[in-house]
């Protein structure tokens, strides 16, 4: 204890200073005691300090991960902004198409295929490199592009000129979540002054095709289904097909009836009804080239026709058991029996001649050229003949003839 008044040291059980001999005061003492157990407290206080200091690092390390998630995000959006947007959609594009290989759908705008269209975008692309012959043979090929188009400036290997190919893009919706979908619009190749549209939904043509009831038509080898009939503009007698989205140019109509087949080819035109009646194509030059089976069937026809003719014990009854029969047929085969000089006749080949329709009266008339072997009661040797035997049929029933005419008698 130190003396407060001349600051001897004393002995901690002294009440008075050795030197000085004043009253010692324990209270300051027991203050600085207290004081000194303060002091101390303070002195732990470092060991909270430390713990503030290991909280810190955590957070730090929160926040670096943070930060290291935000970066890949943003690389990931880059790039898939990158592989989505339109330089990159032009680009695969370009070489399907430098390759001939239809473009892929996703590109595309909506198939034609749907909504009462019938040529497929695809279809479109295909069709029209094949007639323009068109070949995207490049050697190296730069893009550039603004919002909604890309343009694509390459040289070709064979001419070495330059060409351009413009993509014209719309948005659909999106992709992979965050990024606009871009789908081809229209597609345009361009060399010097000169524009080929190879690609273009909005230049495609209704197509009004107007058949007989029941025939079935199609295009380019396509059958056209029922779900292109007008039921309006369609009655009893003819179907009528309004085909939508068809593209300018020249196409392959094939139509049926029963198992005549016919062929030709008509154009779609940028401007005008694009109408056609089909009808009006049914004769000999439209025929396919094989119509072999009809033949067939009117030879097996005409065979039993004269075996019953030529059977005194056969009559018109007797046919019809085979055939169905109408009053005309009844009248010629009961003229055949009586008018008829051969003892014997044998239907040899059979071939269709030519045809004509009767739109008025609804009738096909086909002839057929009959070679036949017969013999008379004058001439025991068969000779050979032919006739041109003409079959008329009801359009819409064309498996048996309503009446026949020019038979051999």
């Amino acid at each position: 204890m130190f003396c407060e008044k001349c600051g001897a040291k004393n002995d901690s059980s002294s009440n008075f200073c050795e030197k000085c001999g004043a009253k010692l005061d324990k209270e300051v003492k027991e203050t600085k005691k207290t004081t000194s157990k303060k002091t101390n407290s303070k002195k732990s206080e470092p060991v909270i300090e430390k713990k503030t200091s290991s909280l810190s690092k955590k957070q730090k390390l929160i926040g670096g991960i943070v930060l290291a998630v935000i970066v890949v995000c943003f690389a990931v959006y880059k790039i898939g902004e990158k592989l989505t947007g339109i330089e990159s959609v032009a680009s695969k594009a370009f070489e399907q198409l430098s390759s001939k290989k239809t473009i892929d759908k996703k590109y595309l705008s909506v198939s034609l295929d749907s909504d009462g269209y019938f040529v497929s975008l695809e279809d479109q692309i295909e069709k029209v490199l094949d007639d323009k012959d068109i070949a995207l043979k490049y050697s190296d090929y730069e893009v550039k592009s603004d919002d909604d188009t890309a343009v694509i400036v390459y040289r070709d290997k064979e001419d070495k000129e330059k060409y351009k190919i413009v993509f014209e893009f719309e948005k659909d919706g999106k992709t992979m979540i965050f990024f606009d979908r871009y789908i081809i619009n229209k597609i345009t190749i361009k060399k010097d002054y000169d524009e080929d549209v190879i690609y273009d939904p909005s230049n495609t043509k209704k197509l009004t095709l107007k058949t007989v009831k029941d025939a079935k038509v199609s295009i380019d080898g396509k059958t056209i289904s029922k779900s292109y009939l007008d039921k309006k503009k369609s009655d009893k007698d003819k179907d009528v097909y309004v085909i939508k989205g068809v593209s300018k140019g020249e196409y392959k109509v094939e139509f049926a009836l029963g198992k005549l087949e016919f062929e030709r080819k008509i154009n779609v035109y940028s401007t005008g009804d694009n109408e056609y009646d089909l009808s009006s194509y049914i004769s000999s030059s439209y025929l396919k080239d094989d119509n072999s089976n009809f033949a067939k069937e009117f030879k097996k026809y005409i065979e039993k026709y004269y075996e019953y003719a030529n059977d005194e014990s056969k009559t018109i009854d007797d046919f019809a058991k085979d055939y169905k029969v109408t009053d005309d047929i009844k009248t010629t085969f009961n003229k055949s029996k009586e008018s008829t000089y051969y003892t014997s006749i044998k239907i040899g080949d059979v071939k269709m001649n030519s045809l004509y329709y009767d739109s008025s009266d609804k009738e096909l008339t086909i002839s057929y050229k009959v070679e036949y072997k017969y013999t008379t009661e004058s001439t025991e040797a068969e000779r050979d003949s032919y006739s041109y035997v003409r079959a008329t049929y009801d359009i819409n029933n064309l498996e048996l003839p309503t009446s026949l005419s020019y038979l051999p008698y």
